[in-house]
């Protein structure tokens, strides 16, 4: 119910007189209290209460003494007596409106009336029910919606006689009349269920009006009339805490039969107390009743007896009534989903009220498999959007503490929740609770999985490994997941752990096995992940120097290296140390190395080891060893990049052959030797190097043989590509990683035959077709073979089937090939069928012969299926060795592709093995780009006129002639970049005369090949070494007009020159960007000025008269049409016009050269579509304003800025990309 109105004081007695005997002005409120509007209601009960009161004044005003003294004692019929009209028919009105189900008459009459009776002193609680009773009357022949809007009009002012403070002010005059109002309210909750809880709230509401001196009796009446039936309610519960709490001394147990006494809420009664808890009408159809989503008040009254903190020492832990009445009686696997929603309002309201320290004691086990259950389903089902819900609140009041996180993420991973939890409800919370971990919640939670490893171990075998699985995941995610906070502590102790269960040889193999690829898993995130720096800000970026070290620091140590530290600490520790960080520094300093054999400590796992895989081990750590120290005394430089890429991948291959992972003991033995070599003969140590010098001054000089052989041995460099290569088939991601870092820290190192060694890999072909094969012809022998399969599935279908099948489909002839390999194989299995059929006339078989002509049959389809299995399967390996190698390659091309020349040898086999196509084409394609184009650095400088210009030239004609052979103009376009690139390195005066050559070759089509497919290769070396984006440099160098221009002119703007329209078109495309941004002041003038202006004028006048006349004009030449002809003449009138701004005089050079106004006027006047006559005017006007001195600035005050041309032309004046986007063909 609403508070109490603020009401006025009363106005002037003259006023209220005038108002009480005139017609009556509150009538209209009455209608304004039934409204819908809650303010509506408020402001008509605020001026009824005002003006009633008034009245009230009046009348007691106008009271003599004596009325009052001899007027008999209030009843309906005496109302009149004690009261104004007025107030008397607001009385009746305001009763009778409690029963109106009309809008919102219930609460504006309720509210209304509660405030009246607060102010009126003379009405008694005889009165009032009586008045209830008369106003709210049910006779036999009511309907049932008529009884229904009668009950709650009692119900309603039953609460407005409560709240209107009635019953204190009755303790007050002596005259309780309590037991009436007790009577009263027990009918009203026997007579319906939907009434019990309202019923109960307005005695709940009562009890504190109750003085203390008078709790016992009065509160006995009330138990007593409550109580009297056998059935025990949540209405009813809630009242007797109540009264247990008010009054302590009263024996409330003889009315709850079968409880255990001494408090209602001990551990004993538990089982009672869920049950009524419950409102299940399964167990007693007297606790049936309408369900409604709100939570029954008897909760709140529970939570308030515990918390914040428990009233009485006799209460139950509060897990244990949590469990019994809420998991079981509300979350239970056969409780319907009505008591579920209450379960969550439940949940959401104890969330509000408990300590986080009780949060754990909530998430109890049915409770959480709701959770799953509801979350993982369909969106709409009907509980999904009330449990997303709950959830979002409880991690919002988890997220506030430790404790509170680490309960709830652990509780939703655990047994009763889920371990994937986040992907089986498509939520993030795990992860949201875990990022809002900090170094004390990351070690706890930790801690805590460790706990469910070990406890795992126990269960059954199959189950146990998918924990024991999940929860080693979870550690690493703790790890793995970027919003952590970094911590090298908690990531050392990951990996004490994974260790522990590799080398404790009591664990099953399942167990070890995973562990170990965790680990290598583990050792390849932190490889290329950078380390924690203390005090970093977010969003602080970091280079790749330190990735996989434990510091941002110069010497920092390897997690790699910290691994395998650790091993050999726990194979054979020094004395007094225990760490691998220690054992590290101990070695480094000169101290004890700690093998197994000096300690006499060694693992099982070593001692099942063989000899030669031991050996090798030794050798590795020794070599380790040895190298740790050298690293550590050199000065950081590349000698000692290339020392640690190497000690790096030694350390790998140490662990990788200690824990057979992935490798054999014959290749990780191979794999030590090998890299002993490449470090003996890369890096040899000091003393070694003498002693190598020694041994060859005694030896003198060899034999012509010996020499030979000598020369044979490969050089070190190729046999560190070799080894890289092998490594990159391995399946080790981490392997792959360090063998191509070495590679690139020795990428000053590869020569020639190391480069080859690598692109021999792409170009490899399949021994059965021998040659150079691609990615393509790969996926048609996939194909190839799936289909051979599927015949032979259903050629063994055909000889299972029992039908024969016809005469004629026997007669008829198979003329596929046949291999010759599984004929033999088949003749051989006839072999048996075939000599019974010699021996016996009939040609008939027994049954031993079939069945064992069958089984042989079968065998060889199975063995056939298996090796097309197992080629398939050669087939996709050789591929993905291929694009790794290809990553390999553009790792190289990046480090020294712009420092070193001899990185550019790989660039021509790379761009013809992207133009075979396939998946390792595109990657190539990409390699080139990103490892040679993109490449940043000093650039590479050749000597002039020496052997590596000449090999620069060759490589720059290699790259035109693949421009040639591919039709892409991605590739073409690509080789262009990489021509550009080489270009660079040589003298400018080359670079022109290759330029010049080749364009003229691709406009004229003289060589009978290209077909014009290196068009996107021409753009590019055009557009730069032509004279656009490098125009400054070269113009300027060459002291005249860019190389590609007069090429231009001289051989793509003449039909009678150029190889085709759409070469042609280009040529104008190019010509006009090249005026625009390649043409400057300086170039005016000299002999090359007048070849340009003079060709350009011939090339358009013949282009005009041809088109004028249909071609007649020119024999044999080319005429464009269409589009391009139009784009033409765009760009053709946009170059006229650059001309005349830097020449005033080139009007009389294209005159000269055929280009004349009359030839243009001529031409225009044959053309026959009205945009062409239109460029035609334009160019005429053009040529007009030249010719006349109008077209530029008078010569001696030539500029390359020029004067801006007006609006009506800017549209002329576009570059050459912009013409270009608007050209529709």
């Amino acid at each position: 119910m609403p508070g109490p109105l603020p009401v006025k004081p009363t106005p002037t007695p003259a006023s209220v007189k005038t108002m009480s005997t005139g017609a009556s002005t509150t009538l209209p409120l009455y209608w304004d209290l039934a409204s819908m509007e809650a303010s509506k209601r408020l402001g008509a009960a605020t001026s009824l209460i005002r003006q009633l009161q008034d009245f009230q004044t009046a009348f007691t005003q106008g009271l003599s003494e004596k009325d009052v003294t001899k007027r008999p004692s209030l009843t309906l019929e005496t109302l009149d007596l004690y009261c104004a009209k007025d107030v008397a028919y607001a009385l009746r009105r305001l009763f009778r409106g409690l029963a109106s189900s009309r809008e919102g008459a219930r609460q504006g009459f309720s509210l209304a009336l509660t405030e009246l009776l607060t102010s009126l002193d003379f009405v008694t609680i005889p009165f009032l029910l009586e008045l209830l009773e008369s106003s709210t009357e049910i006779s036999s022949g009511s309907s049932g919606q008529e009884e229904r809007d009668a009950l709650f009009g009692r119900v309603f002012g039953l609460m407005c006689i409560v709240q209107a403070g009635i019953p204190a002010r009755s303790f007050a005059e002596g005259k309780p009349d309590l037991e009436m109002l007790f009577t009263m309210a027990a009918r009203l909750s026997r007579a319906k269920p939907y009434l019990r809880e309202p019923t109960a709230q307005a005695i709940l509401q009562l009890v504190p009006q109750i003085p203390p001196s008078t709790h016992p009796r009065a509160l006995e009446k009330l138990a007593a009339i409550m109580f009297s039936t056998e059935t025990k309610t949540p209405e009813s519960l809630q009242l007797a805490l109540t009264i247990q709490e008010t009054a302590p001394d009263i024996n409330i147990y003889r009315y709850f039969s079968g409880w255990e006494s001494g408090d209602l809420l001990q551990a004993g009664n538990l089982p009672m107390l869920a049950e009524i808890l419950q409102e299940s009408s399964s167990t007693d159809p007297a606790l049936y009743s309408t369900w409604h989503p709100q939570l029954h008040t008897v909760w709140h009254t529970l939570l308030g007896l515990y918390f914040p903190e428990p009233r009485r020492s006799t209460l139950c832990p509060f897990p244990d009534l949590w469990v019994e009445a809420v998991d079981k009686g509300l979350f239970g696997a056969s409780i319907s989903p009505e008591h579920k929603y209450w379960g969550f309002e439940l949940l959401e309201a104890a969330l509000n009220a408990i300590p986080a320290p009780y949060l754990s004691s909530l998430l109890t086990p049915n409770i959480l498999r709701t959770f799953v259950g509801c979350l993982s389903g369909p969106s709409d089902q009907p509980l999904a959007k009330r449990a997303r819900q709950s959830l979002s609140r409880l991690v919002e009041l988890a997220g506030r503490s430790q404790e509170g996180r680490l309960a709830l993420s652990t509780a939703l991973t655990g047994p009763h929740g889920h371990r994937d939890f986040d992907r089986v409800t498509r939520t993030r919370t795990v992860e949201s609770l875990l990022s809002a971990r900090d170094g004390k919640d990351m070690n706890g939670y930790f801690e805590y999985l460790s706990g469910l490893f070990t406890s795992a171990a126990a269960t059954h075998a199959e189950e146990g490994m998918r924990r024991q699985k999940w929860t080693v995941d979870q550690m690493l995610g703790l790890v793995r997941n970027p919003k952590n906070p970094r911590s090298n502590d908690l990531t050392r102790k990951l990996i004490q752990f994974l260790l522990q269960h590799i080398m404790d040889t009591k664990e099953t193999g399942g167990v070890r096995e995973m562990c170990t690829e965790r680990l290598f898993s583990l050792l390849t995130d932190l490889a290329t992940s950078p380390p924690p720096v203390a005090g970093e800000e977010k969003g602080t970026v970091r280079g790749k120097k330190f990735h996989g070290r434990l510091e941002a620091k110069e010497g920092s140590s390897l997690w790699l290296e910290e691994v395998v530290w650790m091993v050999w600490g726990m194979l054979g520790e020094p004395k007094g140390v225990s760490t691998g960080k220690a054992v590290r520094r101990s070695v480094r300093k000169g101290g004890n190395r700690g093998s197994p054999e000096a300690t006499g400590t060694t693992s099982q796992m070593l001692e099942e080891t063989g000899a030669e895989a031991k050996e090798a081990l030794a050798l590795a750590r020794a070599e380790a060893e040895g190298l740790a120290g050298r690293i550590g005394s050199m000065e950081a430089g590349e000698k000692q990049g290339q020392l640690d890429s190497l000690y790096q991948l030694l350390l790998h291959e140490w662990l990788l052959l200690f824990m057979l992972h992935g490798i054999s003991e014959e290749e990780g033995v191979a794999a030590i030797q090998d890299l002993k070599g490449c470090l003996d003969r890369l890096h040899p140590e000091e003393d070694k190097k003498k002693k190598r010098g020694a041994a060859g001054a005694k030896k003198g000089k060899a034999t012509g043989k010996e020499e030979e052989e000598g020369a044979e041995e490969p050089e070190a460099i190729s046999v560190l590509v070799d080894l890289v290569l092998s490594f990159l088939s391995r399946a080790t991601h981490l392997q792959r990683t360090l063998a191509e870092q070495a590679l690139v820290s020795h990428a000053p190192l590869v020569t020639d035959g190391a480069i080859e060694l690598m692109l021999a890999v792409l170009e490899e072909g399949d021994e059965e077709t021998g040659g150079h094969d691609n990615d393509e012809e790969e996926e048609e022998e996939e194909e190839e073979m799936e289909e051979e399969m599927e015949e032979e599935e259903s050629l063994e279908e055909e000889e299972e089937s029992e039908d024969d099948g016809d005469e004629s489909d026997e007669d008829e002839e198979d003329n596929s090939p046949v291999d010759p390999e599984f004929q033999a194989r088949i003749e051989a299995a006839l072999g048996e069928a075939r000599a019974s059929e010699d021996a016996e006339s009939d040609g008939s078989v027994d049954d031993e012969g079939m069945k064992g002509f069958d089984g042989a049959l079968e065998e060889v389809f199975r063995q056939r299926k298996l090796a097309k299995s197992s080629k398939s399967g050669v087939v996709e390996a050789r591929r993905h060795l291929r694009l790794r190698v290809c990553g390999m390659l553009e790792a190289y091309g990046k480090a020294v592709s712009a420092r070193e020349l001899t990185a550019w040898s790989a660039v021509v086999p790379l761009l013809r093995r992207a133009g075979s196509g396939g998946q390792v084409g595109e990657r190539c394609t990409s390699v080139v780009r990103e490892g040679w184009v993109k490449a940043k650095g000093p650039g590479v400088k050749v000597t002039a006129g020496g052997e590596e210009e000449e090999k620069v030239i060759g490589w720059m004609k290699d790259v035109s002639r693949v421009a040639r052979s591919r039709g892409d103009r991605t590739l073409t376009k690509l080789c262009g970049m990489v021509w550009r690139g080489l270009g660079r390195m040589v003298p400018l005066a080359r670079v022109e005369e290759l330029g010049r050559e080749g364009l003229k070759r691709f406009l004229t089509g003289k060589d009978g090949r290209g077909g014009g497919r290196e068009g996107g290769f021409w753009e590019v070396v055009v557009m730069t070494h032509g004279g656009g984006a490098s125009g400054k440099e070269t113009g300027a160098e060459a002291g005249g007009l860019p190389w590609a221009i007069l090429t231009l002119v001289n051989f793509g703007c003449r039909a009678g020159q150029v190889r085709d329209g759409y070469t042609m078109s280009e040529a104008w495309r190019w010509l006009g960007s090249l005026g625009q941004s390649g043409l400057q002041a300086r170039d005016v003038g000299g002999s090359e000025w007048e070849e340009l202006v003079s060709g350009i004028g011939g090339g358009l006048g013949e282009l005009l008269e041809g088109v004028a006349t249909g071609g007649k004009s020119v024999v044999g030449g080319v005429i464009p049409t269409g589009e391009r002809l139009k784009a033409i003449m765009k760009r053709a009138v946009g170059l006229v016009k650059r001309l005349g701004r830097l020449d005033a005089g080139s009007g009389v050079l294209l005159e000269a050269a055929g280009l004349t106004t009359d030839r243009v006027e001529c031409a225009v006047s044959g053309l026959d579509k009205e945009w062409m006559r239109m460029q035609g005017r334009q160019l005429l006007g053009v040529l007009q304003g030249s010719v006349s001195g109008g077209g530029g600035k008078k010569k001696g005050g030539n500029s390359s800025k020029g004067s801006a041309p007006p609006p009506s032309q800017g549209s002329q004046l576009r570059s050459g990309e912009q013409e270009e986007g608007g050209e529709g063909g």
